[in-house]
């Protein structure tokens, strides 16, 4: 809110038009797409660093002082980037919103690639390697630790556009004790008491195989994306869906062979 409101001494419109822009994303990514979200992806895209340098590197940048018309034009490169990036979850890993795709950084990471070296990610080889680090930074929470998240800015931004994904991936190796979550989780899909909660990361996976499988909905048939699963935390991101017939829960979405198990 305080960057919003120093953003607003720049270009007036600001803060009308970005509350507009996060209330149509909310409404189609769920309400976890917040100021946060847009504000940490607009500093990259902006500035190419990460979000603790905004304020020094653009509000107060003396060498290079933005206008209205720079703060519109950055602002709706942004909007392009975060698009783009949240398509791109969807098309490679079947999260349709961000209701399972809760990594703000590992969004902003996107966002910037897809801002930074729009060529790079073009190719559909390189599509499907940043697909691979995305995958693996959700499942190891890679970017919980602000560190590596600042690095792989870094490496988008330093990178001559050929070799982005092996750079992050070779990056994300190099850490010490990275395959011990990974094994952790993966034990939990055999255990059949340990229930895999909406707060697990596993249950963005999980969802994400249920869909890619063409999973329908048990009542209207029709296929199962995120803005129509219902839940205590978003009642009104489903309420804003035109059609609530299709409105499921998220115990309908159950894997075959853990019902089998189950007798």
């Amino acid at each position: 809110q305080i960057y919003l409101g120093k953003l607003s001494t720049k270009y007036q419109g600001v803060v009308s038009e970005v509350e507009a822009y996060l209330e149509k994303m909310r409404t189609k990514n769920g309400c976890k797409f917040d100021l946060d979200v847009f504000l940490s992806s607009l500093s990259v895209v902006a500035t190419e660093y990460d979000v603790s340098k905004f304020e020094a590197n653009y509000l107060e940048n003396e060498d290079k002082k933005i206008n209205a018309a720079d703060v519109k034009r950055d602002i709706k490169k942004t909007q392009g980037a975060l698009e783009e990036a949240l398509r791109f979850v969807e098309t490679h890993l079947y999260i349709d919103t961000m209701k399972y795709f809760r990594s703000e950084r590992t969004l902003t990471c996107l966002s910037f690639l897809f801002a930074n070296a729009p060529g790079y990610i073009a190719k559909e080889i390189n599509r499907r390697r940043i697909a691979y680090c995305t995958a693996l930074a959700l499942l190891t929470e890679y970017h919980s630790d602000n560190r590596r998240f600042v690095q792989d800015l870094a490496i988008i931004r330093e990178c001559d556009g050929s070799d982005v994904a092996q750079a992050l991936l070779k990056k994300m190796k190099s850490y010490d004790g990275l395959k011990r979550p990974v094994n952790w989780k993966l034990s939990l899909l055999s255990d059949l008491e340990s229930p895999i909660s909406r707060n697990n990361i596993l249950f963005c996976f999980l969802y994400a195989m249920v869909r890619w499988n063409g999973a329908r909905s048990f009542f209207s048939r029709t296929l199962i994306r995120a803005g129509k699963v219902a839940n205590a935390d978003e009642v009104d991101d489903v309420e804003t869906s035109p059609d609530e017939d299709a409105t499921i829960h998220e115990h309908h979405i159950y894997p075959v062979s853990r019902l089998a198990a189950r007798g």
